[in-house]
């Protein structure tokens, strides 16, 4: 006969004395969370653990050449309706002014992804959600996983390398490309050619993507999932895919509204540069993307800013300072009026599009030191930004300073930014 140990059965029936507790409670809360009625299901998401937001979502997309510049961009926008929007905008387009240079839309692509869009939005007024960047494979991947595209070309395409060898030649006709032929048409720019015309080509490469890619968001999600590292983006996939899929069904169904954004030749030099048209381009993004516009009167507002009678440095400091106090300043080069038709006492100016603005000119007047500056109500005279600043420092008089110190002055007042 064997005899168990006393502790051992101690342990036994603290065992089953522990497994009659824990049944009671589970029986306890399975009656507290049943009335009888069927318990409501969780709704699944469009995407898994991504949500799609409430609002119809925008999308710029940068195609990145092999120095990783954005020499392609489009800003998408899609509406309830079912219709969307398209506005291909320049690389050359000079979105801000960085450590006293002008900075283009081209040189985001080197800038981590969530750059682009505040740059594009306070240019154009039209809310950018997020950024797709796509590097040559990326694009090319993306045109193989639709079976190509068909384009009918009117020129030539001469790609090089970096010491002038041709690489590769997109004859001329109407023919099928694949992802790396697509690439090549879409990023190369040839000689002599100005930068229109390689817009000009990816828009028509980019349309023909969107002829052919997917309605369906979860299929596009999938061929975006097999981009891989090749495509940045600092927005969720899902929301990318849902808005390339109803763009594609928008193009097939002919309700896709598009152009290019409207600009202004800059200074001519090794480097041409592009400005934006304010007027033309406030009628293109009211006409395109109504329901996307950023409220003008909700921080951060935005300024328009032209270098008057100011050195780089000046403007350069002006405009950090007005970021700092919560205003969004949209570079805009060189002001084209004399300094000399402008008041002594307040070399600056500043036009509201509206009186409702006024109050936040005289706050961006006290934000830039010069509190004296008279607002004017002028719609014309801010087209397409709530307010804009023509920025003049003061210049000493001679009673003021000695004769070397004023000449000093005026020869620093007539230094000014390297814009139009």
């Amino acid at each position: 006969m064997t005899l168990r140990h006393p502790s051992r059965r101690r342990s036994v029936i603290a065992l089953i004395l522990l497994g009659v507790v824990v049944g009671a409670m589970a029986l306890v809360i399975a009656r507290a969370g049943d009335d009888g009625r069927p318990q409501p299901q969780p709704t699944p998401s469009a995407s898994g653990s991504e949500t799609l937001p409430p609002r119809d979502p925008t999308l710029l997309v940068q195609l990145r050449d092999d120095a990783l510049m954005a020499v392609d961009n489009v800003l998408t926008g899609v509406h309830p309706d079912g219709a969307a929007a398209q506005i291909f905008l320049p690389s050359d387009l000079v979105v801000d002014l960085l450590r006293g240079s002008d900075s283009t839309l081209a040189a985001t692509g080197i800038r981590p992804v969530s750059d682009a869009a505040p740059a594009v939005a306070a240019q154009t007024g039209i809310r950018v959600d997020g950024t797709l960047v796509l590097d040559r494979l990326a694009f090319a991947g993306l045109v193989d996983a639709i079976g190509g595209i068909t384009l009918d070309v009117p020129t030539p395409v001469v790609a090089r390398d970096r010491f002038g060898n041709v690489t590769s030649v997109i004859p001329l006709g109407t023919r099928t490309l694949d992802g790396p032929e697509a690439a090549v048409y879409a990023l190369t720019l040839n000689r002599g050619e100005p930068e229109s015309a390689r817009q000009a080509r990816f828009s028509q490469a980019w349309n023909a993507v969107l002829a052919k890619l997917p309605g369906e968001p979860e299929k596009v999600r999938a061929i975006l999932g097999n981009l891989g590292a090749l495509a940045r983006s600092d927005q969720a996939t899902a929301v990318q895919a849902d808005v390339l899929a109803r763009a594609a069904r928008a193009s097939r169904a002919h309700t896709m509204a598009m152009a290019d954004l409207a600009v202004l030749p800059g200074a001519e030099g090794p480097d041409p540069q592009s400005w934006i048209d304010p007027a033309a381009a406030e009628v293109q993004a009211r006409t395109l993307f109504a329901s996307e516009l950023l409220p003008p009167e909700q921080p951060p507002v935005r300024v328009r800013l032209y270098a008057g009678a100011a050195t780089i440095a000046q403007v350069q400091a002006l405009r950090d300072r007005l970021s700092r106090a919560g205003f969004s300043v949209v570079w805009a080069g060189r002001s084209t009026v004399s300094a000399a038709s402008r008041p002594a006492a307040s070399p600056s100016t500043i036009a509201a599009a509206g009186q409702q603005f006024a109050d936040l000119g005289r706050e961006l007047a006290v934000a830039m030191g010069q509190p004296a500056t008279p607002v004017a109500v002028d719609p014309a005279a801010s087209p397409g930004a709530p307010l804009t600043l023509v920025y003049s420092v003061p210049v000493a008089t001679p009673s003021a300073a000695s004769p070397g110190q004023s000449a000093s002055a005026s020869a620093s007042a007539g230094m000014t930014s390297s814009g139009r």
